[in-house]
Parts: structure tokens; C-alpha cells; sequence
């Protein structure tokens, strides 16, 4: 099920935002303390990574 999951988002692609969605986002975005990604990674596929927890699972995107 996971790999089917993934291969749908590959295939749709990243999310493509709007001149005034992308002003929106950078406001947001100067007021984080460390983002750890850029906006226009957003655009960009991303892999996910598999972890398991004690007794849950849980799915980092």
C-alpha cells in the first residue's frame, strides 16, 4: 500500500501555488525560527521515511 501511495504522489508531482499564495508563504515563512526546507521545495518530491514507534507508526513526509 505504501509504495502505490507514493507512486500516486510521484506522479501527481509537487503542489504548484499561485503568485499570491507564494507572498502569503513567504510571510509565513520569515517569521519561523529554523525552517529546515526551502518554500520552493514544496514543488519537489519528496521521499518519505518509514519509522516505527513503540506500538505506533509513524509516517515523516
Amino acid at each position: 500500500m505504501c509504495v502505490n501511495f507514493e507512486n500516486n504522489l510521484l506522479a501527481i508531482g509537487g503542489v504548484k501555488y499561485t503568485n499570491k499564495e507564494k507572498i502569503f508563504a513567504e510571510q509565513i515563512y520569515k517569521r519561523l525560527r529554523r525552517p529546515d526546507k526551502e518554500i520552493s521545495s514544496a514543488g519537489e518530491d519528496q521521499s518519505y521515511k518509514f519509522t516505527k514507534g513503540k506500538g505506533t507508526t509513524v509516517w515523516v513526509m
